[in-house]
C-alpha cells in the first residue's frame, strides 16, 4: 500500500526535475539570446562566429535537434555558395545582378526558416540566429560577408554533427 510520505517523497522529485527542467529552458533561452546579439552588434570576426558557431551547434545538439532538419536548411544555403563562387569570375555589372540575386535568395530564406521553426522547435535558434545575420548583412557590398554568412552555417552544422547531434 502506498503511504502518504511515499506520495510526498513522489511529488518532491516530481518538483525538483520540474524545476530543472525549467532552470535549463531559461539557460537555453539566454544563451540564444546571447548568440544573436553578438551577431547583430559585435564585429562579425571569424573567431566569433566560431565562437557563436560552437554555441549554437551545442544548443542545437542539447536540444535534440537531428540533422535531418539542418540538411531542410543547408540545401539552400549550398546553392548560395555555389552563386557567390561564380560571382567572382563576372566583370562588375554583372557582379552588381548576381549580388541582388544572392539578396533575394537570403530573403527567401527567412520565411523557409519561419516555417522550419514553426514545425519543429527544435530548429528556432538556429532560425533565429541566420535571420539576424541575415539581416545584419542584407545592404553589404561586400561579397566576403555572404561568404561568412556560409561558413558560419558550415561551422554550426560541424558542430552539431560533431558534438554528437542525431542524424
Amino acid at each position: 500500500m502506498i503511504k502518504n510520505k511515499d506520495i510526498e517523497k513522489l511529488q518532491s522529485l516530481k518538483d525538483k526535475l520540474s524545476e530543472g527542467k525549467n532552470r535549463d529552458q531559461r539557460t537555453d533561452h539566454h544563451d540564444e539570446n546571447r548568440i544573436i546579439k553578438t551577431i547583430r552588434e559585435d564585429a562579425l570576426t571569424p573567431r566569433n562566429l566560431v565562437e557563436c558557431a560552437k554555441e549554437l551547434g551545442e544548443l542545437l545538439v542539447k536540444r535534440g535537434l537531428k540533422s535531418a532538419k539542418l540538411r531542410r536548411i543547408y540545401d539552400p544555403v549550398t546553392t548560395l555558395k555555389v552563386k557567390l563562387r561564380s560571382i567572382l569570375a563576372k566583370d562588375e555589372s554583372e557582379r552588381a545582378k548576381e549580388l541582388e540575386n544572392i539578396r533575394a535568395s537570403l530573403l527567401f530564406l527567412k520565411p523557409k526558416l519561419k516555417s522550419e521553426s514553426r514545425r519543429e522547435k527544435r530548429v528556432e535558434p538556429l532560425a533565429n540566429a541566420l535571420e539576424a545575420y541575415i539581416d545584419r548583412i542584407i545592404d553589404s557590398n561586400d561579397i566576403k560577408d555572404y561568404e561568412n554568412f556560409v561558413n558560419f552555417f558550415e561551422a554550426v552544422v560541424g558542430y552539431h554533427k560533431g558534438l554528437g547531434g542525431k542524424d
